[in-house]
């Protein structure tokens, strides 16, 4: 948080509850989930396995650049690329020439080599052949 220093004291009087207390919103939104229960989620999760597969595979067969740690709860995977890029390099390449956004490693404190997050639980299997097959196409040609 960022803010003046006169208001240092009051601020911290305050900032455990903005940070553990969830907003109205929230509550209401977690309790319609619970009305609603785990049938809605049951039916996005064969999708969310299906994409997850799919991308595992896509990354899989670029394994000469491209170090894939398994993963079956995540809706993301953390990858290490073999290229002298940064992340940050890396990332907004992806996202000029290839209109496909990952995260840097570097936000999840792996800063030794170029990691990134790829997340993966919002694309539906249409979305997610196009994303992938950029994805793909981006890390093998930014990274020669």
């Amino acid at each position: 948080m960022v803010f003046p220093e006169k208001l240092s004291k009051t601020l911290r009087k305050i900032q455990d509850t903005n940070l553990i207390c969830p907003t109205r919103i929230a509550q209401e939104a977690a309790i319609e989930a619970i009305k609603t229960g785990q049938d809605y989620t049951n039916g996005h999760l064969v999708e969310i396995k299906h994409t997850r597969e799919t991308l595992y595979d896509a990354l899989s067969s670029i394994s000469a650049i491209c170090k894939t740690p398994r993963t079956r709860g995540a809706f993301y995977f953390l990858i290490q690329l073999k290229t002298e890029l940064t992340a940050l390099e890396l990332v907004e390449q992806l996202i000029v020439d290839y209109k496909v956004a990952i995260i840097p490693g570097g936000t999840f404190g792996m800063t030794k080599e170029c990691c990134a997050r790829i997340a993966y639980a919002a694309l539906d299997q249409s979305t997610a052949k196009v994303a992938i097959d950029r994805l793909i196409s981006g890390l093998i040609n930014i990274t020669k």
